[in-house]
């Protein structure tokens, strides 16, 4: 006679326990321990640093804000004196270039920045036209 259903381990409770005491017994041998001599106890390599993608030149060093200033210094006014009609980052072959825009005193002053060094690449001026603006 047998004893109630829930007395009764389940048949394949024998396998599991067995299966789980492997893994266990596994899992402990293949642990590393400080002290022994194992073959692969040897210290890491270093990690090798690969070189830059050729993406990463294409980012720049400067911010937006540090490029309107680069521009307004080379013309010689301030952030209240202007109102800006376009700022954006743009790739040019692989070099990050800022384009800034601003109308300052009947003059649109057009600039293009480099976005590593700051360097203007491009200064252009024209009378009058003053179009959408982004003010600072």
């Amino acid at each position: 006679m047998q004893g109630p259903l829930f007395f009764r381990p389940p048949r394949n409770a024998a396998r599991v326990f067995a299966l789980t005491l492997c893994l266990a017994l596994l899992a402990g041998a293949c642990a590393h321990d400080p002290g022994s001599q194992h073959a692969d106890s040897r210290p890491a390599a270093p990690a090798v640093q690969s070189a830059p993608a050729a993406d990463d030149a294409a980012q720049p060093a400067l911010t937006l804000s540090q490029a309107r200033q680069a521009a307004l210094s080379d013309a010689g006014v301030t952030a209240e004196e202007v109102t800006f009609s376009q700022a954006e980052l743009a790739v040019e072959g692989g070099v990050p270039v800022y384009h800034i825009a601003f109308f300052c005193n009947g003059v649109t002053h057009t600039y293009q920045i480099h976005g590593r060094h700051g360097a203007v690449l491009h200064h252009g001026q024209s009378q009058g036209a003053h179009h959408s603006a982004l003010h600072h």
